[in-house]
């Protein structure tokens, strides 16, 4: 899936996945996949994005039925962007059970100007997503982005 000029014109909600998480993964993408439509309603769009192995992500994918976009980064060339992975700060040193360097869970928000209004880092893998702070900015990520066209029009 290619990011395009469409993600760019409504709140994005950018949010860091990997298959190495074992059932909390499971739990996070569903989660994720619950909150789809709601993000939409809302003006906004959802992009996961992974580092792992094309294969390995679509079989989990069709396993769970995900319907959001999906984008795979290259050795975690986003994550490494956005501060979340370090080979220097492996996952396994926090999280018992991961055997894998990799990201912690995060979503981040942005709006039309690319200014993040929400993060959401799981360090240790064991929150949960506060749907509702989620879609509330979300709601405001899109508000301001129409604020901001309707004085540029004006």
């Amino acid at each position: 899936y290619l990011v395009g000029c469409e993600l760019l014109n409504q709140p994005l909600v950018l949010a860091f996945y990997s298959v190495h998480w074992n059932d909390y993964g499971k739990r996070y993408l569903d989660e994720l996949q619950h909150l789809y439509a709601d993000i939409q309603v809302m003006g906004g769009q959802l992009l996961v994005v992974s580092a792992d192995e094309r294969k390995e992500l679509e079989t989990v994918v069709s396993e769970g039925g995900y319907t959001f976009p999906l984008a795979i980064g290259q050795d975690h060339q986003i994550a490494r962007s956005a501060g979340l992975y370090a080979e220097s700060d492996p996952l396994w040193d926090r999280v018992s059970g991961i055997e894998e360097n990799a990201p912690p869970p995060a979503i981040y928000v942005t709006g039309q100007s690319q200014h993040i209004s929400y993060v959401f880092i799981d360090h240790y893998l064991d929150k949960a997503i506060d749907a509702r702070e989620l879609l509330t900015e979300v709601y405001n990520a899109g508000q301001s982005s129409s604020v901001d066209l309707t004085r540029a029009i004006a």
